[in-house]
């Protein structure tokens, strides 16, 4: 037998019989910050963090009880829950898209082909996008033109200065091919965005299937 355990039993016995003298009915005894075992039939509130363990007055262990949970062990307690309240959701999440996925195609193919739908549509946005772009360029190298006959464009001495109205037409022609050259460009990002998309989708749905890329797709 330790001393260490013979010391707590002392420890233990001692508030036993102190208590049954002042009829307490129940000893708490724990362990401080400093590794000291410390025994009363009440906790001070500077202890109330640690974990105890509750004596009967005849020194017999009936349970145990914990301490205090502290602000920072209650905020790592939270973050936690956060993370797991995140990975549940993120599960259900999955479930949910699988069974989508499962409910819409029967065969990859049926995936890819309406991958192949979107993306000629947005083909066709493209092209005549380009085309209005082409029309606009034109316009714009026709009014720059008339514009060279006016002051500031000109390097007559008594070229009259430029009509207001052309100026408008310039500034609205330059503003039009500014946006229809975004909108080109938005087009093949969102084409790229489609294929991933619905790569992702195809990926997952041969994974589901237990496809691979050697065996036939149809079930």
């Amino acid at each position: 037998m330790s001393s260490s355990f013979v010391r707590n039993l002392i420890v233990v016995a001692g508030f036993a019989l102190a208590a049954a003298n002042v009829g307490a009915q129940e000893i708490r005894c724990w362990t401080d910050e400093n590794g000291v075992r410390r025994c009363g039939d009440s906790v001070p509130p500077d202890q109330a963090r640690h974990d105890r363990e509750i004596f009967n007055n005849q020194g017999i262990r009936i349970r145990s009880e914990e301490g205090e949970i502290t602000p920072e062990e209650q905020a790592e307690i939270d973050r936690l829950r956060r993370e797991e309240d995140d990975r549940l959701a993120a599960i259900e999440t999955q479930r949910r898209y699988d069974q989508m996925l499962l409910d819409a195609y029967l065969t990859p193919d049926q995936i890819e082909g309406l991958r192949d739908r979107r993306l000629e549509l947005m083909d066709s946005q493209f092209r005549i996008t380009e085309i209005i772009l082409r029309n606009l360029y034109r316009k714009l190298e026709g009014l720059e033109r008339d514009a060279g006959r006016f002051s500031p464009y000109s390097d007559r001495e008594n070229a009259p200065p430029i009509p207001q109205n052309l100026t408008t037409d310039i500034e609205r022609t330059r503003s039009a091919i500014g946006i229809r050259e975004q909108a080109m460009g938005e087009i093949r990002e969102n084409q790229e965005q489609i294929r991933q998309e619905f790569q992702r989708d195809i990926d997952r749905f041969r994974q589901l299937k237990g496809l691979t890329g050697s065996v036939d797709d149809r079930p």
